[in-house]
């Protein structure tokens, strides 16, 4: 984003005034508008507009900053899995890519879900930058900022460019998500430098702009990362209830299924699935399934003819593999279900 945001710097520049963009032109006419707010509030002061402004603008976008926060952080936590992944298929890509994109449809997770809400943001902002950089103020005695006579002008002193750079570096520190990788910890420190070193040629109502959508961003960027914190606590304590209610689950029907008898009455709660074609105990553990997959794979070996004593056998095989996996994701939605109604409770309370 910060390096875009150098390049389209430099291309989206014309003389002030001399915009035909409608959109740029629209843009002007709200700062403008904005100024007349701070006049009616006695504080006429284009970087107060300014201020408000860029306000305006992260309201706006927040929700598609939340998407793409939320789809960075869901691929940065798939990260073993996909290590794993890579150091397993490391001599067939081929099927290691199969194996990711299985990953992601399991998870529910689209691996460019990231980079769609940036995408629809760079035009915006853009655009915004394009018309601050041309804006021409009705009222240009009020076109300064404390020690900055004329924002259209570059600041003279090494001061605007230092917020520059301060504000770029708190905004990139708090939405980095591994400080520890060798690239995002150098970036954390060029990236900064290099903006403020460009801010020294642009007008300081440009400069000024990216302070505050610096400071702003940070801000926001604080409060998704706690939002966050908060989603992954809420669904690691889902899942550590969902585990215990499917394991209690599980051996209900193990035990049930040994010694060929339902659970008791005490257990009604945390009863095992059933079919819908009869009310037997199926056992769904892990070791049930994998099994009944081990002796289909045995037999799968082996010719059986139609209607011979191994194809009904077989036969009777598959049909118990898909009653284990039917009640297995049976129970594991209960126990989904049960654990999301103890941890409102809990949380709650």
């Amino acid at each position: 984003m910060n390096s875009f945001m150098l390049m389209l710097g430099r291309a989206a520049y014309v003389e002030p005034g001399t915009s035909t963009n409608p959109i740029v032109i629209f843009l002007n006419k709200v700062l403008e508008w904005l100024f007349d707010v701070t006049e009616m509030i006695n504080l006429p002061s284009y970087a107060l507009a300014l201020l408000i402004f860029t306000i305006i603008i992260k309201v706006l976008l927040y929700p598609l900053a939340v998407k793409q926060m939320r789809s960075t952080r869901d691929i940065q936590k798939l990260q073993p899995k996909i290590k794993a992944l890579q150091e397993k298929y490391k001599n067939n890509p081929q099927k290691m890519q199969e194996a990711q994109m299985k990953l992601y449809r399991d998870m529910n997770i689209s691996p460019m879900a990231g980079c769609l809400p940036l995408l629809v943001q760079l035009p915006i902002i853009w655009f915004l930058f394009s018309s601050i950089r041309n804006f021409v103020p009705a009222n240009p005695e009020f076109y300064n900022f404390f020690w900055i006579s004329d924002l259209s002008m570059p600041d003279s002193t090494i001061f605007l460019p230092l917020l520059v750079a301060a504000s770029t570096f708190i905004q990139q520190f708090i939405s980095t998500t591994n400080r520890q990788d060798p690239t995002q910890k150098s970036m954390l420190i060029i990236m900064p430098i290099m903006i403020g070193f460009f801010c020294r040629s642009f007008p300081a109502a440009v400069a000024l702009y990216w302070i505050f959508y610096g400071l702003l961003s940070g801000i926001q960027q604080f409060i998704i990362n706690a939002k966050g914190k908060r989603e992954d606590a809420k669904q690691a304590a889902i899942e550590a209830e969902q585990e215990r209610i499917l394991a209690e689950e599980k051996a209900a029907a193990k035990a049930a299924k040994a010694q060929n008898k339902k659970p008791a009455a005490n257990h009604k709660q945390h009863k095992p699935a059933k079919t819908e074609s009869n009310e037997e105990v199926i056992d769904f553990s892990d070791e049930a399934i994998e099994a009944l997959e081990n002796q289909i794979a045995e037999l799968d070996k082996k010719w059986a003819p139609p209607g011979s004593e191994l194809a009904i056998q077989l036969a009777d095989l598959e049909d118990a593999l898909r009653k284990a996996q039917e009640a297995k994701a049976a129970a594991e939605r209960h126990a989904l279900e049960e654990a999301e109604a103890a941890v409102e409770n809990m949380t709650e309370k």
